[in-house]
């Protein structure tokens, strides 16, 4: 069965962020998106492969649009994404998820690996 990627598959990367990661989102966000792109790019990447006119797509061309991504989403769903009370980062983190899968999908042809980190 194919599967393909969606906001769901980025959702649980975000949900796996760490409280202190996600709170200097407030204080570093430079740094702390960065990081949270890496952490979804490394996410994804055992699953998918991601194609761009026929070509793999390397880090170096995936992290661009996740880290725009992020800094496009308003300031007060980055702040709900920071809480420590679950119901407000919930509905951020999937807005999140849908920022970032919206950025990936729009730039790139997500093929699903058929044997996550074989590469084949």
């Amino acid at each position: 069965m194919r599967r393909d990627i969606n906001p769901s598959t980025i959702q649980i990367l975000l949900v796996e962020i760490e409280d202190d990661l996600r709170g200097m989102l407030l204080v570093e966000r430079a740094s702390s998106v960065a990081a949270i792109a890496i952490h979804v790019f490394a996410g994804t990447r055992g699953s998918f492969q991601f194609r761009r006119k026929s070509e793999e797509a390397r880090a170096g061309d995936l992290l661009p649009p996740i880290v725009a991504a992020i800094l496009q989403v308003p300031e007060r769903v980055l702040a709900d994404f920071a809480q420590e009370e679950s119901e407000s980062r919930a509905s951020a983190t999937i807005f999140i998820a849908r920022s970032i899968h919206r950025a990936l999908t729009n730039a790139f042809d997500a093929v699903c690996v058929s044997e996550p980190w074989s590469g084949g």
